[in-house]
């Protein structure tokens, strides 16, 4: 099976000098399955979509000095900023994703990947099978993936590699290094972003709706309530 181009690439080749270390891939966990022939968790990601056709996009990320690296053709978001690594504060995000937005063309999307439940298991608070509040298995729990892991994770994705393909790879980068990393500082801080858009969407809608913009919706019956 020939494999892909995909490679990691920083916006700041030139004239910065590289991402300082950690450099990692940000992932929220999505759904734990634990079938016996699919032993496996979704992830989801963070990547910039040029949904418009917008020359030169990622010309325009490097001069508004975003950081995200390209792998094939996903633009991930990884870190709040050049120096900084992990995201602190809700605001760091916020501040990060408007100012991708900001260039016409431009939005933030989710992508997925799979990865063995493996690589998680060692994690002290990882518990799937008992929920805890703070369990690393939770929905939206925030970890970290090297590099390498997230290009062969991809790979799986794009049918390039199968499923069998990307345990051995995964068992062959655990054998040398711990590819995945639970991020509790940064799980708190992307939930508590979550709940400030969902209460902003609440609050945009009731807004709309007194100034009778509001659309009809149907409730859980099925039944038209006036917006």
């Amino acid at each position: 099976m020939k494999d892909d181009p995909i490679s990691s690439k920083s916006a700041e080749e030139s004239p910065k000098q590289g991402f300082p270390d950690p450099n990692d891939v940000l992932l929220l966990l999505d759904d734990v399955k634990d079938f016996e022939v699919f032993e496996m968790t979704r992830f989801g990601y963070f990547a910039i979509d040029p949904f418009l056709s917008v020359e030169d996009w990622n010309l325009a990320l490097q001069e508004q000095e975003i950081p995200f690296l390209l792998f094939g053709g996903a633009s991930v978001i990884h870190r709040p900023t050049f120096n900084s690594a992990r995201f602190e504060t809700t605001a760091q995000f916020d501040s990060l994703i408007d100012r991708i937005e900001e260039i016409d063309g431009l939005v933030v999307e989710n992508g997925y990947i799979w990865l063995p439940n493996f690589l998680l298991e060692d994690d002290q608070k990882w518990t799937p099978q008992a929920q805890q509040p703070d369990s690393s298995s939770n929905f939206d729990a925030a970890w970290r993936c090297t590099i390498p892991l997230f290009q062969e994770a991809l790979r799986f994705m794009r049918g390039l590699i199968t499923q069998k393909e990307l345990i051995r790879k995964c068992l062959k980068l655990a054998a040398t290094s711990k590819p995945m990393v639970n991020s509790p500082a940064e799980t708190i801080v992307l939930r508590n972003w979550g709940l400030i858009q969902i209460e902003q969407a609440r609050k945009n809608y009731l807004q709309q709706r007194s100034d009778g913009y509001a659309l009809d919706y149907l409730d859980k019956d099925g039944e038209r309530v006036k917006g």
